[in-house]
């Protein structure tokens, strides 16, 4: 999938193959100027995201076992720990919300950190 936007209005003159061709030979033309690590991250991203969707659409163990594995390729991700948390305490698993807490509030910085640590003291 490449990082142009494909729609375009059709005029009477328009050639649909010419069209396409161009698009081609851009993408084409991004996808070898970009360093192989942004493609990968890029990738990355796009694949946590994924996972993010279904894990909020998921039952709670399904659900867990999804923010463990993205915290398990990215531990700073906020969300995935969040998500997690939110499912301990919702199941009054306050041992391992701790524990989710603790390790993610090593790997994070600024507000996101704060927050984390403000749960922390909710719990105690």
């Amino acid at each position: 999938m490449g990082l142009i936007n494909r729609k375009r209005e059709v005029g009477s003159n328009f050639d649909d193959k010419k069209a396409d061709e161009i698009f081609d030979s851009i993408e084409n033309l991004e996808e070898k100027q970009m360093p192989k690590n942004i493609k990968g991250e890029i990738n990355m991203a796009r694949d946590i995201a994924e996972l993010l969707k279904q894990a909020k659409s998921s039952d709670d163990k399904t659900a867990m076992d999804i923010y463990e594995k993205i915290l398990s390729i990215n531990p700073e991700n906020y969300d995935a720990i969040i998500g997690l948390c939110d499912i301990c305490r919702k199941n009054n698993d306050r041992e391992r919300e701790m524990q989710v807490l603790k390790k993610s509030v090593q790997n994070l910085s600024g507000t996101k950190k704060q927050d984390l640590i403000q749960r922390l003291k909710e719990i105690k």
